[in-house]
């Protein structure tokens, strides 16, 4: 009679002795068959799925809070990332790999073995990957360690960007990974990619050129995010600077999408670049200004954007300069130290203001278009209607 082997150890785990050829046996009823698969069978692969359980429950609880302790105590802080980044996919593994145990208990030595094995491996492959994604956090955050030690700004754009590029490195050579261990040729498919690839280059001529023009935006540094620019016709904020665009949200709240290879060859004015935000007004007083007045008033406005300690010291000037249509034009030109719009158009104002006051307590009046008519007598030379 055929021995089912499972029964064989099982009986020397258990310490019973299997005796062939006795009338009545008391582990005969552990080689009765449940659809085509013996009994001891099914509580081998239960003590397998239990013993599984059990494990994942003690790695999680035990041994992954012993090592959050220890690794809390030490001044290397990526430790503390490794261990995050780790844990669910070992968990993921432990269990995997139990319950291939179990499924190989009941299924080795028949067809539905051959099927099962690849499945496993493929997906202890994803798990892998699902790994090797999470610690990208690893080495992302070192970089930009090292980057913020030189330039903040280089670091907040560039680490991104270098978190993105290994992470989508890892995906595509895990998705190989896994076909290879799904029992497809890794091989023919690349040929097959091989004899694509033209198709492919010429249809990535856009996707590379981006590429190449976010390299220069980040090395080249014309603006960062958070910046207000203008490149053509589109005014805003830079949101993000990604491989193939950037996103500018505009002053109606739109957002606009500019492929990175136009950044690269457009002229862009960065608002945000200025040392100082520039204004220059032309005052327009009435003529019936008496000179002495209106000498007062020059001298008052040099006087009030030069004790305004919001504005830059440098590029400041206000001078009579033309007489207008109808008025005695006043140029005034001055910076704000602030670049933001909202702080730069306070500040404006308050001048504006200053201004006014100082116009009235002069009693002086702004002008405005208006045209005087005169009227005078006939010539005596002139022929009277019907003459």
């Amino acid at each position: 009679m055929d021995i089912d082997p499972i029964l064989l150890v099982s009986t020397k785990v258990i310490g019973i002795a299997y005796i062939p050829g006795a009338e009545m046996n008391p582990l005969d009823i552990l080689q009765q068959e449940l659809f085509g698969i013996t009994v001891v069978r099914y509580l081998v692969a239960s003590l397998l799925v239990l013993a599984t359980l059990i494990v994942r429950k003690v790695a999680d609880r035990y041994v992954f809070r012993w090592l959050h302790t220890w690794t809390s105590k030490t001044r290397f802080r990526y430790d503390d990332l490794i261990l995050e980044a780790i844990q669910g996919p070992v968990g993921a593994i432990i269990l995997l790999w139990g319950f291939y145990l179990a499924t190989f208990s009941l299924a080795s030595e028949t067809p539905l073995d051959e099927v099962l094995r690849p499945l496993f491996m493929g997906a202890t492959s994803i798990v892998v990957v699902w790994g090797l994604y999470r610690l990208v956090e690893v080495p992302a955050q070192w970089i930009e360690s090292v980057l913020t030690r030189r330039d903040e700004t280089l670091a907040a754009q560039f680490t991104p960007l270098i978190r993105k590029a290994m992470r989508i490195t890892i995906v595509l050579l895990g998705g190989l990974l896994v076909i290879q261990n799904l029992g497809f040729s890794v091989t023919s498919l690349l040929a097959g990619l091989g004899i694509g690839g033209l198709a492919i280059a010429l249809a990535g001529q856009d996707t590379i050129a981006n590429l190449f023009g976010s390299l220069v935006v980040l090395t080249d540094r014309p603006m960062v995010v958070g910046d207000r620019i203008q490149i053509g016709d589109v005014q805003g904020m830079v949101e993000s600077i990604g491989f193939r665009s950037t996103r500018i949200r505009t002053f109606e709240k739109s957002l606009v999408v500019i492929p990175n290879k136009k950044l690269a060859s457009d002229v862009i004015e960065n608002w945000s670049a200025q040392p100082g935000r520039r204004v220059r007004m032309t005052i327009g007083v009435q003529y019936d200004s008496l000179p002495d007045k209106f000498e007062q008033l020059l001298q008052g406005i040099r006087q009030i954007i030069a004790e305004d300690e919001a504005l830059e010291t440098e590029g400041q000037y206000v001078h009579f300069i033309d007489f207008g249509a109808s008025s005695l034009d006043i140029l005034v030109n001055y910076f704000t130290k602030t670049t933001d719009y909202q702080e730069h158009l306070v500040a404006r104002e308050a001048i504006n203001l200053k201004i006014m006051a100082l116009v009235a307590s002069l009693g002086l009046s702004f002008a405005f278009p208006s045209q005087t008519l005169y009227f005078g007598q006939p010539s005596p030379f002139e022929k009277s209607p019907g003459t």
